[in-house]
């Protein structure tokens, strides 16, 4: 009667495993992604640099962190309405971003 509850345990203990495992994956590749498109913005490569975070939004791969410089590759394109509405989309979905988008949204044209 105990091995049921052994296989139970052990099968509960394995799923929490993968799951760390694969939140901890998803923060990496998060991070990886999100310096290589920081290193695209500060080679210049802006039109690359769109086309990757079009790419990370799609495989769920965005955060405030990316929503904040997808705003300042559109404003760096000269493309300044997309640019403030990217910031402020960013202002809705994450509160504690407030004071860095305004400084952003004051910066541009």
């Amino acid at each position: 009667m105990k091995k049921p509850i052994l296989y139970i345990v052990g099968g509960v203990v394995a799923i929490m495993l993968v799951v760390a495992t694969l939140y901890t994956f998803s923060n990496k590749s998060l991070e990886k992604y999100t310096s290589s498109i920081v290193g695209m913005y500060y080679d210049g490569k802006f039109e690359e640099a769109l086309t990757a975070l079009s790419k990370a939004k799609q495989a769920g791969r965005y955060d405030t962190n990316l929503g904040i410089i997808h705003g300042q590759v559109l404003a760096k394109l000269g493309r300044y309405e997309e640019a403030r509405a990217q910031y402020e989309s960013v202002r809705v979905k994450d509160a504690s971003a407030t004071q860095a988008v305004n400084e952003l949204l004051a910066e541009l044209p």
